[in-house]
């Protein structure tokens, strides 16, 4: 029987501590830059379903990185976190309902319910307290997709924000916020213009192998570190497909089955197939043909690559080419899109001008 540690692999859920959590450490640096100032200021942390916003989230708010950036100073901000797609926050009313649900929860103030008539209370509050107030809102996606929220609800966020010192605003959303679907109207607003984007990248090799380290045990991790570099290989530096092909090593492993990399492989690829789905679903019409015309073997010079593609850690350069991040997420768009290996995977090197 392997020995467990108290940090398990957990693809069903993000990470709850900084503890759980690996890399991503410039956004949390570049966060808590914004956060420090004497007006603080707002950003969104934008990725696709399952890479990390929520675990990130997380991470900053924690008491633990809250004293490690702010130190002294930590006991003057209260971080407010709202789900918006797991409490179905589906008008204004039922958005601000929950809000000062959650403020009264940490703050000291009485009878909050007055929609936007309400929000001064709550500033006055932090400015006569010499506090600090940050409004986390998960999955931001789903207010601006929803008509019920109207061009005034976000003018009055933005007027919030912006003309009071002491609060602000993180966001997440799967794509960068104005290529959402909107109304016209919506998309002029000036709201937007409040928030730095961060795209959340993928980790790095060190970054990769700490994941499975933190969470086997010596002996585990050295045994198996030869399926561990395959598997990155495979399935590149996302960590979710990391954490799955954990969570598949230790399940076989703890029951003391043998198994083989490939096995491994294989039954990780089939996990991830909902993952790969949200990945393609997510993409534009535009790069979607790009990556179409990679597959095809066309030089890469031949067009122009999205950056989108490389933010997001899809594709990335080596020297003067381009190649996929993971050998499986390759197989899945071939697969995906009817386009055939016509030479090993293993070795397809698209090219591209500097």
């Amino acid at each position: 029987m392997a020995e467990s540690k108290s940090i398990l692999f957990h693809p069903d859920r993000p990470c709850l501590t900084p503890k759980e959590h690996v890399g991503r450490e410039d956004i949390i640096s570049y966060g808590y830059a914004r956060l420090a100032t004497d007006d603080i200021q707002s950003f969104a942390i934008i990725g696709c379903q399952h890479e990390g916003k929520t675990s990130l989230l997380n991470c900053i708010r924690h008491s633990e990185t809250q004293s490690k950036y702010f130190e002294i100073k930590s006991k003057l901000y209260h971080f407010i976190y709202m789900d918006v797609s797991g409490n179905c926050l589906n008008s204004p009313q039922e958005f601000f309902s929950f809000f000062y649900t959650c403020i009264q929860k940490q703050l000291n103030i009485e009878r909050l319910s007055n929609l936007w008539n309400d929000l001064p209370k709550i500033s006055e509050f932090l400015e006569k307290n010499s506090q600090k107030l940050v409004v986390v809102i998960d999955d931001f996606n789903f207010v601006i997709t929803n008509p019920n929220f109207p061009v005034a609800f976000y003018e009055g966020l933005r007027s919030w924000f912006s003309t009071h010192k002491n609060v602000g605003c993180i966001v997440t959303s799967p794509i960068q916020l104005l290529n959402l679907t909107m109304s016209l109207e919506l998309a002029g607003s000036p709201f937007f213009n409040i928030f730095d984007s961060y795209s959340i990248p993928p980790l790095d090799e060190i970054e990769a192998k700490l994941l499975f380290e933190s969470r086997l045990s010596e002996n585990v991790f050295h045994e198996n570190t030869d399926k561990i570099n395959k598997i990155i290989e495979q399935f590149g530096l996302n960590p979710y497909p990391l954490q799955i092909s954990g969570y598949n090593l230790m399940s076989w492993y703890s029951s003391n089955q043998t198994f083989t990399t490939k096995e491994l492989i294989e039954k990780t690829a089939i996990d991830c197939n909902a993952y790969y789905q949200n990945i393609f679903s997510s993409l534009r019409d535009k790069q979607i043909e790009q990556i179409k015309l990679l597959l095809r073997a066309n030089k890469a010079k031949d067009f122009k690559l999205d950056n989108v593609l490389f933010d997001r850690g899809l594709l990335k350069e080596v020297s003067s080419d381009v190649i996929f991040t993971s050998k499986q997420l390759e197989l899945f768009f071939r697969d995906k899109l009817n386009i055939p290996v016509k030479r090993s995977f293993f070795s397809k090197i698209f090219k591209r001008k500097k």
